[in-house]
């Protein structure tokens, strides 16, 4: 999931401000970037369910994806208990 310095930016964006719906334009300008820098990584994030994507107002807006982002945190969670578990 952070195969990009803009994933792992685009998720620390999102986790400090769960409730956060904006443009692509808008989130790049919060991640000091421009829409069109971010958009396959906002769409591999999407791809995966962690974050969303819908139509307001003729405008489509980007959002997390709470339950997405969940299973993909139990996910890791268990991988990472996994590898773990190999070592001992």
């Amino acid at each position: 999931m952070l195969s990009s310095e803009i994933k792992g930016d685009l998720l620390v964006l999102f986790h400090k401000n769960p409730g956060l719906i904006d443009s692509l334009d808008g989130v790049a300008r919060r991640i000091g970037r421009v829409g069109t820098a971010i958009q396959a990584d906002v769409q591999d994030m999407v791809n995966v369910r962690i974050l969303g994507t819908k139509q307001i107002g003729g405008r489509e807006i980007i959002f997390l994806d709470r339950s997405g982002d969940k299973a993909a945190q139990e996910t890791i969670i268990n991988y990472l208990k996994n590898v773990k578990g190999k070592r001992e």
